[in-house]
């Protein structure tokens, strides 16, 4: 990648360009310049412009191989350390030789990150701040009598704050989850993905803005932003980022469904095979990747079930964009890490009493987040908002969104429903239309247990299980009753 970046720039400028985007190390090899290096060392206005628009195309290729102190991603964020030994780590790849000596030569950015909250009145603060976030989701969105429809939309974006403020220990609930069961393949039951969907003007990167304040990321680059002319650059460096231990999560704006669907072959740095490899095979220490997508989003049920995948369903009332506008700028000055700290020395102490996970198949690996978020509730005296949810938010939207929309189809459109025996013909075509369409319907939206097989337009579902997943009784004809009556007899 470096190299292919250094071409870049042989070929837009000329030969005597590699002068000064290059130098030599400590160890004599020849090496990239920081950005900073680059830009101050051009004297030519107008090669500096051209050559800081071209920066920002190429970012993501800039040392990948040391992401503990990638300048973009981690500009003005904390590196997060729980401990000791992780402290350790950092200084010694910031050059500093030992723990004892960076005790006597502390920087305000390099600290033991997990700090309990002391005061009862600082702990309310943030939490109130966070309440602000969550309730504009519904406060703010158009359909207001749909008081159903909002709360799920509430209990979404708070899980979406639950799963990053826990991303920092869902590696260590993943190898519990393989010594409890003592399977190897229980890893996959334990997504390190994060994908929150949904249409334009439903929060989405508002969102992710308060996730990656909440998380420790200050400045204006919070997180990483996701567009056709750095697809390439930024789907490779993730996936580096993916192969550390460092366990600060990772955000991404707008991720194409590319980077989890690709049918690239083996070994390549995205795709699907790239994202069944990862979660099913990936031990120790790594990080998560929080990212937003558009609604269209679908795959593959194998690849759905190894992505924790919220998606949003409410947009922004017309009538309350700017209203709802002064309210997000006026969270986003509240916002700040101290939650977040406080919660990863809360999740420690529960990890060093013994805490274990259950690790049953779909069991919620997010349970002691939960509990965490019930302690604050409980120490301060409050009532918890409806909207922080006691189980698993993937599970519970997507089967009873799914629900709602086969139901609907069901009895709007039931010539595309024949009935076989104990099968029905499906008629995919007549229901949605489009291949893309149909795959999301498919993949999220109806369960493993009710689909039998997909012919292109056409799929067979079984009868009984899908009639009790939308809530409807199988109607008996008079003769199977006259059947059962004589076998009966």
């Amino acid at each position: 990648l470096q190299l292919s970046y250094l071409l870049i720039f042989v070929c837009y400028f000329s030969n005597s360009l590699v002068k000064n985007v290059t130098k030599y190390n400590h160890k004599g090899k020849l090496q990239l310049k920081s950005r900073s290096e680059i830009i101050k060392s051009i004297a030519n206005k107008r090669i500096k412009d051209e050559l800081s628009k071209l920066l920002k195309v190429v970012v993501p290729a800039i040392d990948l191989k040391n992401p503990y102190i990638h300048e973009d991603l981690e500009i003005k964020r904390h590196f997060l350390v729980i401990n000791e030994t992780d402290l350790e780590k950092l200084y010694k790849i910031r050059g500093i030789s030992s723990y004892e000596q960076a005790v006597t030569s502390v920087s305000a950015d390099i600290v033991a990150y997990s700090q309990k909250i002391e005061d009862p009145e600082r702990l309310d603060y943030e939490l109130r701040t966070l309440e602000m976030f969550v309730d504009s989701y519904g406060r703010f969105m158009a359909g207001r009598t749909d008081k159903e429809g909002l709360l799920l939309n509430q209990k979404k974006v708070f899980e979406s704050i639950l799963f990053s403020f826990f991303s920092p220990f869902i590696w260590t609930i993943r190898e519990m989850a393989v010594e409890r069961r003592e399977d190897e393949n229980a890893r996959a039951d334990i997504p390190p993905f994060l994908v929150i969907a949904g249409a334009s003007r439903m929060g989405k990167t508002y969102l992710l803005s308060f996730l990656s304040i909440l998380t420790g990321a200050y400045g204006q680059r919070r997180y990483l932003e996701y567009n056709t002319r750095n697809s390439r650059f930024l789907k490779e460096f993730i996936s580096r980022y993916l192969e550390t231990e460092h366990i600060t999560p990772i955000f991404v704006d707008e991720i194409d469904k590319d980077y989890f669907t690709s049918k690239r072959t083996t070994g390549s740095p995205w795709g699907e095979a790239f994202v069944k490899g990862y979660v099913n095979s990936r031990t120790g220490k790594h990080p998560c990747l929080i990212a937003t997508t558009n609604a269209q989003f679908s795959a593959d049920r194998q690849i759905v079930r190894r992505i924790y995948y919220l998606e949003l369903t409410k947009t922004i009332d017309d009538k309350k964009i700017s209203e709802a506008a002064r309210h997000q700028q006026q969270v986003l000055k509240r916002a700040n890490d101290r939650l977040f700290k406080d919660f990863t020395y809360r999740i420690l102490q529960y990890l060093n009493s013994g805490y274990t996970f259950d690790a049953k198949p779909n069991a919620d690996f997010l349970e002691l987040g939960r509990k965490v978020f019930n302690d604050y509730y409980q120490y301060l005296g409050r009532e918890k908002p409806p909207w922080i949810a006691d189980v698993r938010m993937d599970l519970v939207g997507l089967e009873e969104q799914g629900r709602k929309i086969w139901k609907t189809f069901y009895a709007t459109k039931k010539s595309a429903f024949t009935d076989n025996k104990n099968d029905m013909i499906v008629d995919l075509n007549t229901i949605v239309g489009g291949k893309k369409e149909i795959e999301k319907y498919i993949s999220l939206y109806l369960p493993s247990s009710v689909l039998d097989r997909v012919d292109g337009s056409i799929a067979i579902f079984r009868k009984k299980e899908f009639l009790q997943f939308i809530n409807e009784e199988q109607k008996v004809s008079f003769f199977d009753k006259f059947r059962k009556i004589i076998k009966r007899s």
